[in-house]
């Protein structure tokens, strides 16, 4: 759960770092879609109150986004402009293996109290 909390391509996570050495400006979309999705599990951590069980999602998620909101920030800060250079083809390799840990890293659960 660790890894996949710090993989996020988030702010100053450091999937966000990595998004931001991949994509620039355009890891915004990214930062906002994964955003959404943390909201969405943490809330549907909240619907077990209703008495539905569904087993999907949890509040933890919810805090963290929270988290993420007001002290990570979801966008990456900018930076210097003229030292950017577009990765090369092995730098944007090991970017989309980083992304692949994160995927099989998140568990929508993480925490399941039988």
């Amino acid at each position: 759960m660790i890894t996949s909390l710090n993989m996020m391509p988030v702010g100053q996570l450091d999937g966000g770092h990595i998004s931001y050495a991949m994509f620039g400006d355009k890891h915004k979309y990214i930062a906002y879609i994964v955003f959404s999705m943390l909201m969405f599990f943490g809330l549907l951590g909240l619907v077990p109150v209703l008495d539905i069980n569904l087993n999907i999602g949890s509040i933890n998620w919810l805090v963290w986004a929270v988290l993420i909101f007001f002290v990570i920030k979801i966008k990456h800060p900018d930076t210097v402009t003229e030292l950017d250079e577009p990765l090369g083809t092995g730098r944007m390799l090991i970017g989309w293996f980083t992304f692949f840990i994160f995927v099989v890293s998140f568990c929508p659960v993480p925490v399941f109290e039988a």
